[in-house]
């Protein structure tokens, strides 16, 4: 795996776990350590992840 990718993915399921918004854009404006553009692009993938996670649930729900 390319190793830009895995820092992505490392980075986008440790913000996953912040649920402030604040401490959130805080860890990735560190975790990105200036890179604007990888940035972007976590935030990009946080939000659809969440919008998607809006639209279809947490998958917490139980069947009856």
């Amino acid at each position: 795996m390319n190793p830009d990718r895995k820092l992505d993915i490392e980075i986008f399921n440790a913000a996953l776990e912040i649920e402030s918004p604040v401490e959130r854009a805080r860890y990735l404006q560190e975790a990105c350590a200036g890179d604007a553009e990888r940035q972007m692009r976590i935030d990009a993938l946080l939000h659809a992840f969440q919008a998607s996670d809006s639209i279809f649930g947490d998958g917490s729900e139980t069947k009856q």
